[in-house]
């Protein structure tokens, strides 16, 4: 029996042993895995020939594989850990993330993609802190507050950064109530009411900025009007009325409604208009259309949409003058434009341009002449009637008549001792008129008509 007791511990000392070597193989298949190997090159960032080892030793072994991704979980908590306590910069960091996304495994590469984007994040946050604190020191706390803000709740200095952000807020509001503080002028208002406004989107809740806001815009809207009502009657009576309309433009639009503003613009209007009226009637009686028609469309843009300034430049250019050279000649016989005409003086000595120009030479009884279709559009036709310095002595005659053969105008007999004639002939009604030239001699009588214009009222 005392034999038999001896064989306990005997059994119990192998199994011992057995277990003991067992636990000693685990422990040396744990410290010399493939996997281990891997993590513990990226952790000292030695990154050579772990795709190959992957690929030989880790790879489509399961127990490999799962040893790695758990030991790679845990370095990648290291990894962002370091990152966050700056023991590494984001250029390591992102290093040896990097390094187990270029192993190949799809495992890996899905769950180490979100790391990679988690540390972005986290460096665009710790970035961003450090970007705040300079604007802080700077004093500059609108950037600051929006640099604070970008702060991640993850990032170790996200507590520091919500103290800094309501302190930042609460500097630039009482900076920028400083700034809006009593405008002296219209611009230091338009200024300060944009500042403001600036600040109240930024801070939409504030009831400090809000109310500054509306004291501003009712100040400025009390200034506009007095300044309009003040100096409306100076600006008349001066004759400036861009400057009231201008002025007027800007107090209406924040007085909107406004009796005493509205009666100013109706009373500054009518002026105006009365002005133009004025002005464009001169113009007009001196023929002077051109000048006309710039001027009101200056008129036009002082005072835009207005109908009867707008009606009285279309009644201008409508009625603008046109050249004779201008209009179609429907049938003619010795008549030459003056872009023809070698000789262009008259027996005075008055030289003619060849622009609105045309020479009559008549001969053997035969006219020279020219037909227009007026189609009863003017009212008149003005111009110069000359006698050609290469005339002969011979005494002619220049009538103007209608599609009726009425005379509407004659010279009478002129010659080389008749000066230069100015015409004005009633075409009221007229469709159809002719200039015609008749020599009363043999032979030779010419003669010019010039700058022949034609008017519709």
């Amino acid at each position: 029996m005392k034999k038999k007791r001896k064989k306990a511990p005997i059994i119990l000392g192998f199994v011992l042993v057995v277990i003991l070597a067992a636990g000693g193989s685990v422990l040396a298949f744990y410290v010399k895995s493939p996997a281990r190997k891997i993590v513990s090159r990226i952790s000292q960032e030695d990154y050579s020939d772990i795709e190959q080892l992957y690929k030989k030793k880790v790879k489509g072994h399961f127990v490999q594989e799962k040893l790695l991704n758990q030991l790679a979980e845990k370095d990648c908590a290291t990894i962002l850990d370091d990152f966050k306590t700056e023991k590494i910069t984001y250029e390591e960091a992102s290093e040896k993330l990097n390094a187990y996304l270029t192993l190949g495994s799809k495992t890996l590469e899905t769950a180490f993609g979100e790391q990679e984007k988690t540390l972005e994040s986290l460096n665009s946050s710790m970035e961003a802190y450090k970007k705040a604190e300079e604007l802080y020191e700077d004093g500059n706390y609108e950037e600051a507050m929006e640099a604070y803000a970008q702060v991640s709740e993850d990032d170790s200095n996200y507590e520091e950064a919500q103290s800094k952000l309501s302190q930042c807020v609460e500097n630039y509001k009482t900076e920028i109530l400083n700034q809006t503080e009593n405008p002296e002028d219209e611009q230091g208002y338009e200024t300060a009411i944009q500042t403001i406004a600036v600040a109240a989107d930024i801070l939409p809740d504030d009831e400090d900025l809000a109310k500054r806001l509306t004291e501003l815009k009712d100040s400025y809207a009390a200034m506009l009007k007095s300044d309009a009502l003040d100096h409306g009657t100076q600006y008349m009576n001066e004759g400036n009325y861009e400057e009231l309309f201008t002025l007027l433009k800007k107090a209406q639009e924040v007085n909107e409604g406004d009796s005493e503003l509205e009666n100013l613009k109706k009373s500054a209007e009518d002026a105006y208009v009365k002005a133009v009226q004025d002005t464009v009637d001169s113009y007009l009686a001196n023929d002077n259309y051109d000048d006309a028609i710039t001027y009101l469309k200056s008129a036009t843009r002082v005072l835009e949409s207005n109908s009867t300034l707008t009606a009285l430049l279309q009644q201008v250019q409508e009625n603008v003058p046109v050249k004779l050279c201008d209009l179609k000649i429907s049938e003619s016989d010795s008549f030459e434009s003056g872009e023809e005409l070698k000789v262009m003086e008259d027996s005075v000595g008055n030289i003619y341009s060849p622009g609105n120009l045309y020479k009559l030479t008549p001969y053997s009884g035969r006219k020279g002449y020219a037909s227009y279709y007026a189609n009863g559009e003017y009212t008149r036709m003005t111009g110069t009637i000359a006698v050609a310095d290469d005339s002969s002595k011979d005494t002619g005659i220049v009538t103007v008549y209608d599609e009726n053969e009425k005379i509407l105008y004659t010279t009478g007999e002129i010659t080389r001792t008749t000066a230069p004639i100015k015409v004005d002939v009633d075409l009221s009604g007229v469709k159809w008129f002719t200039v015609c030239a008749e020599d009363k001699g043999s032979w030779g009588f010419n003669c010019f008509i010039s700058d022949f214009v034609l008017y519709k009222n």
